[in-house]
This record gives structure tokens, sequence and C-alpha cells, in this order.
């Protein structure tokens, strides 16, 4: 084959990657927007203080269909942590997870990495 012959091959591959970049440019999108309903859902109805949103969302090159929504959060009463996670998780097909700040260890906190502050 020569290179020409190669060349409807390239075409063909980068439509598709271009493709795929959009898919997951929506999904990550989508996602961010659950997040931000989560974090007014988690303020409103159950008093939470502050919202954090971590892990893979926050960057284009780690957000993938099967990534999750990952939230810390501050103020909320361990007798309503389960509940809370039932209502976040109606919001959508995307996994959240939910983490308390007041019971995570701090040398945990310091390598979670970057935060956002959502204000829902």
């Amino acid at each position: 084959m020569e290179s020409k012959d190669y060349a409807i091959y390239v075409v063909a591959w980068q439509k598709r990657l271009a493709s795929e970049e959009q898919e997951r440019k929506k999904l990550r999108e989508e996602a961010y927007q659950v997040a931000r309903h989560g974090a007014r859902l988690l303020k409103d109805k159950f008093g939470v203080k502050k919202v954090y949103l971590f892990g893979s969302l926050l960057s284009d090159d780690f957000f993938w269909e099967l990534s999750d929504i990952d939230l810390l959060i501050e103020g909320l009463s361990s007798r309503k942590y389960f509940q809370a996670v039932s209502k976040l998780q109606d919001l959508s097909s995307f996994k959240i997870d939910l983490i308390m700040k007041e019971d995570c260890p701090k040398d945990w906190l310091k390598n979670m990495g970057a935060l956002e502050e959502l204000d829902g």
C-alpha cells in the first residue's frame, strides 16, 4: 500500500477521534451540571454549608464515560448522610461520591488535589 492509500484511514480515524472528543466534552458538561444541581440540593435540603468538586471532573484530560462525580462537603449531619447520598443518586445516572470533610484524615485532604467550590 502506498502512503496515499493510508490517507483515507487517517482521515476516518481523525473524524472518529473528533467525534469521541465532542461526546466526552458533552458528557463532562452534563456531569458538571449534575454536580451544581447536587450542591444546591445539599445546601437547600440538608443544610450543607460548603460543597467542593474534586477529581476527574475538574480535568478535560481525565474525565471519561465511566467517571464519577466527587463531592467534598462541610456541615452535613452524619445522621443524614445516607439520605443525602440517595437523593444525589436520584439526580442522574452518574455515580456520585460524597465525602464529609469533617471525617477525612488531614493527610487525605492535602493529597486530594484541586478543589472547586460549587454554589449550586
